[in-house]
């Protein structure tokens, strides 16, 4: 049987965290947890989730655990020897943590694995029953724990389980020091947005940030693009891109931001810079308050003319409405997991440590302050 030492345990966790922060980590495994994730959804499967999170943690802790192996047994002739407690490990280093860093892991029980199939289980590649409806989601996490299971790279463990920091912190619904605060209304967090931009937008660095960490909670990060202030390689971009959902090679959708007057020759250097990645729609987000009343269905038309989908967004409300509402979380949940994302979107595009200052004192004081839900 592999044993973790519970301190050492601890600041792997909060280091990579940390990290997951500015490197959410690998873009293959954060589509993998998203997946699991969404078959999960709100069945019976969500204790899966909290034990491919205890999975990966081994094998970040020791790249020899076995992890199809849970309990050691003698008396059988295979080699038991690199065995792992998933379930001592999930309940005294995974849930404490996991409710300090704010990470959903898809039960709020303390003993996520106390529960079938996990309960009395030796090997997950036993043959065992599982829950009707519960199947295809069980299938496919032992093929995550397989693949994870070959891993030797201590490097790579520990991209996987900053994915899976990054994935599961976007379905966490409350604060992070999860005390029982509600979590920030979204009419709050949209007071939090507007005011960080009018204390110095940076350039557009804040509101680009502010754009590309709402898309990172509709549509998962492995999916949004943006990429330094000031990297040349996003010259024909737009300010932030949405990858497809069928071909991360190949670009979705391109969000543009305003401070100024959009005009027909912005729609058509917008419809340009689409055609260059192949983006078959486009967003501008108008944030300014110079903005004079545009003739939208003119503009549209403009656009289609190019060959291309637009649509027009006329300031931060309607934008951040939009975004809630097409989340697959709950507004509540969604608005919480925007406070995560948005910081960690500063920190990417290297906003000042002012702006990140700012941003926690903003949403932290709201989600303390207030009790109600909307």
């Amino acid at each position: 049987m592999v044993h973790f030492d519970k301190q050492f345990a601890t600041v792997l966790m909060n280091g990579q965290a940390q990290l997951s922060e500015r490197e959410p980590g690998d873009p293959s495994w954060i589509q993998k947890i998203e997946k699991l994730s969404q078959l999960c959804g709100d069945g019976v499967s969500k204790p899966h989730i909290a034990f491919l999170g205890t999975a990966i943690l081994a094998k970040a802790l020791d790249h020899r655990a076995d992890l199809l192996a849970l309990k050691s047994t003698p008396d059988d002739d295979k080699d038991w020897g690199h065995a792992f407690p998933a379930r001592t490990l999930c309940h005294t280093v995974l849930v404490p943590l996991a409710a300090e860093l704010g990470i959903n892991l898809g039960v709020k029980s303390r003993e996520p694995l106390n529960h079938q199939p996990y309960l009395r289980m030796k090997r997950i590649d036993d043959r065992i029953s599982v829950q009707p409806g519960d199947r295809i989601a069980f299938d496919y996490m032992i093929e995550l724990v397989r693949e994870l299971h070959q891993v030797r790279e201590s490097v790579t463990a520990n991209s996987a389980l900053r994915a899976f920091i990054s994935v599961r912190r976007k379905y966490q619904s409350k604060d992070l020091n999860a005390d029982g605060v509600p979590s920030i209304r979204p009419a709050a967090l949209l007071d939090s947005i507007i005011k960080l931009i009018e204390e110095n937008p940076e350039n557009g660095k804040r509101a680009r940030a502010i754009v590309a960490g709402l898309l990172d909670v509709f549509a998962g990060v492995a999916r949004v693009e943006s990429g330094r202030f000031d990297d040349s390689s996003h010259k024909n971009q737009a300010d932030v891109c949405l990858r497809s959902r069928s071909n991360e090679k190949e670009w979705d959708k391109v969000f543009e931001i305003h401070d100024d007057l959009v005009t027909e020759m912005n729609v058509r250097l917008l419809a340009d810079k689409c055609l260059a990645v192949g983006a078959p729609e486009a967003a501008i987000v108008m944030i300014g308050d110079r903005q004079h009343r545009l003739d939208v269905l003119a503009l549209r038309e403009l656009a289609q003319a190019q060959g291309l989908d637009l649509a027009i967004f006329e300031g931060w409300s309607d934008f951040v409405e939009q975004v809630l509402f097409w989340s697959d979380l709950r507004k509540t949940a969604a608005s919480q997991a925007a406070v995560s994302a948005i910081r960690a979107r500063l920190i990417q595009l290297e906003a000042s440590p002012a702006a990140i200052a700012l941003w926690h004192a903003l949403t932290w004081s709201d989600a303390h302050r207030r009790t109600g839900l909307t």
